[in-house]
């Protein structure tokens, strides 16, 4: 909740859609959005913008702004086996109140998103890695063709294979009561896997005159003076922490 001249905005930059691990399809989200009154409202799906082109045509009254986003997870030697949370918004997409005059590098979009079509393959190879895994240390009666095809007939998203999907898979296979304990018993440990990396995305997202935000900024208390250098360095990254409970 935010106060501006005796206003008070309501405001969230942070949500998922079904499209990533999200409960609600786009469209839904942003009516339950507009139903709770929200004066500013994201979509920042993980790694994946189809939520941008499934909204595109959506009327959203004059009382809300929506801004399409995105959460990008990347890696820093600023830290070491940790995941940074990035989300990039993009306010000359925005569609309500409040309209943005600066205009988005449509090059360099497309360019993250051939980026991110990339990361799919690569999404899906770890996968495949992951129900191996799970098959040799675990010894769990799992195949890739029927995690596949269970994937297909029950994902809102069909593109995006994530260890979501891997979880809800094992509770259908009675492996785990729940997607969180699916998680906890059998999918904590890390894959192998290449990371989009923080610093080279922030700069992309400045080059195409995105907003760079730093999701959950809580857990990376110990090493804030070396993310605010990130902003030093270069004048025209301006990093902002984003506190939230997600």
């Amino acid at each position: 909740m935010l106060n501006v001249n005796s206003k008070q905005l309501k405001i969230d930059l942070h949500s998922h859609t079904s499209c990533s691990d999200g409960k609600y399809t786009p469209i839904e989200l942003i009516n339950k959005a507009i139903s709770i009154d929200l004066s500013v409202f994201a979509i920042t799906d993980h790694d994946n913008m189809d939520s941008i082109e499934i909204v595109k045509d959506v009327q959203i009254p004059s009382s809300m702004t929506f801004i399409p986003g995105i959460e990008l997870t990347t890696r820093s030697n600023l830290l070491d086996d940790a995941d940074f949370h990035l989300v990039l918004l993009f306010p000359q997409l925005s569609k309500g109140q409040f309209k943005c005059r600066q205009i988005i590098n449509r090059q360099k979009l497309n360019n993250l998103n051939l980026l991110l079509q990339g990361n799919l393959y690569v999404r899906e190879q770890r996968m495949r890695w992951l129900i191996e895994h799970l098959k040799t240390q675990h010894q769990l009666e799992v195949e890739w063709q029927e995690f596949h095809d269970f994937h297909l007939m029950n994902a809102k998203n069909r593109q995006l294979i994530q260890r979501y999907s891997v979880a809800k898979y094992l509770v259908h296979k009675q492996y785990a009561v729940s997607v969180q304990h699916a998680f906890d018993k059998y999918l904590y440990q890390d894959i192998p896997s290449q990371y989009f990396q923080l610093e080279e995305m922030i700069k992309l997202a400045v080059n195409m005159n995105a907003i760079p935000i730093l999701a959950h900024p809580l857990q990376y208390v110990q090493i804030t003076p070396q993310l605010s250098k990130i902003s030093e360095e270069n004048s025209k990254v301006k990093l902002v922490f984003l506190v939230n409970s997600k």
